[in-house]
């Protein structure tokens, strides 16, 4: 059964139409899915309501309106009820735009998911669809109706192929999009203040940094290969995140790296609140870094994939870069989970491999992944 939010929703009194596609989706989904009711969004004056949004791991994102009682579609117009109650309804726009604010919200947030693939879908849990009905604005694969609710399968079916098919975006939607998109919508989507709040939080601790920590900066400023060691809590993802921005405000092109994702995104919304002088050239993961260069991407459970093939192809395709591309020193967090390849290629990151600044913060003890990798500050190529 998929996760849900909330976990007993307040369905609105339309028959029992959202109900049932709620329920339908509960217990047809995996387990890794997460199922979404009455997410509201705001874009400056407009409010928006997404009835159901589905996050499928791998495959991508649903936003589903539900439009309950007797639906017909008459002079391309659509239209709920009949006789006098018959109104006149706009579920594909209602549906659309709602997508578009969603994805609009998480692409300012930096969240992953808005690069997922996402698709819309409008359900009518008390009409039934004929398979060979369509529409231009509406296929009929875009559409949930009573004989996909009573079939097997049939509506999580109807998700994954909607998406697959007609879903805009990159990629299939992977964990820590999908992370990232449940905190938004079942935390209440983060506002500028969390970011500048974030930001203050930084620089008071930065304060009451010891003053043989702001002797360390004050060395790190002189020094061009530094290896900083420190326990949990010591301070030391402050201490490279004050490195990297310190030289990058004298002028040299750097790039903040780390392995960990939830550790890159913090590092992506910290530097966003900085000043665009301070902003290093390239923050977040390792492994993104030669994606973003041209890399093939390949599979979470193929360990080859991320210990040898990536290292290797980061330094060959840092050999094809012009000296615009390349750094004048790298900043890395959380060292003692980088493997042996990654530093060679590293090094040919620099636009000097013999002068260009390598300043590493590590903790041995706080080890996650199985591996010994260990600084190699060789110039060798």
């Amino acid at each position: 059964m998929p996760r849900t939010y909330p976990s007993t929703p307040d369905f609105p009194d339309d028959g029992g139409a959202e109900r049932a596609v709620w329920e339908a989706l509960r217990a047809e989904l995996p387990d890794d899915v997460v199922v979404c009711h009455g997410v509201n969004l705001q874009e400056y004056d407009q409010e928006y309501e997404i009835d159901l949004l589905v996050a499928w791991p791998g495959v991508g994102i649903a936003v589903v309106e539900v439009k309950g009682g007797y639906i017909e579609r008459s002079g391309g117009s659509w239209y709920q009820g009949s006789g006098d109650a018959r109104h006149r309804i706009q579920p594909v726009r209602q549906v659309q735009s709602a997508r578009h604010v969603l994805q609009a919200l998480l692409r300012e947030r930096g969240e992953p998911a808005s690069s997922s693939r996402t698709a819309h879908l409008v359900a009518f849990p008390h009409r039934y669809v004929s398979g060979g009905w369509d529409s231009f604005d509406l296929p009929r694969d875009m559409v949930i109706g009573r004989d996909d609710l009573e079939s097997p399968g049939g509506v999580a079916d109807r998700v994954k192929h909607a998406i697959e098919r007609h879903g805009q975006g990159y990629a299939p939607l992977d964990e820590d999009a999908l992370d990232g998109l449940v905190a938004c919508v079942a935390g209440g989507f983060p506002s500028q203040s969390e970011h500048l709040t974030r930001a203050l939080e930084h620089e008071t601790r930065l304060e009451q940094m010891t003053r043989d920590q702001v002797q360390i900066l004050r060395a790190l400023s002189q020094v061009r290969r530094m290896r900083v060691v420190g326990g949990a809590g010591s301070g030391k993802t402050y201490l490279a995140l004050e490195q990297a921005r310190r030289r990058t405000r004298a002028g040299e092109r750097v790039a903040l790296l780390c392995y960990s994702r939830g550790l890159g995104r913090y590092f992506q919304r910290i530097t966003a609140t900085w000043p665009r002088r301070d902003r290093p050239a390239y923050v977040g993961l390792f492994h993104e870094l030669p994606v973003s260069w041209g890399a093939v991407g390949g599979r979470d459970d193929d360990p080859d994939y991320w210990e040898r093939h990536l290292p290797t192809e980061l330094g060959r395709l840092a050999a094809l870069r012009g000296p615009d591309e390349l750094f004048d020193a790298v900043v890395v967090d959380e060292a003692q989970d980088f493997g042996d390849l990654w530093w060679p290629s590293l090094l040919r990151c620099l636009r000097d491999a013999d002068t260009g600044g390598v300043y590493v913060f590590l903790d041995d003890a706080q080890r996650v992944f199985p591996r010994d990798g260990r600084c190699r500050w060789s110039s060798r190529r």
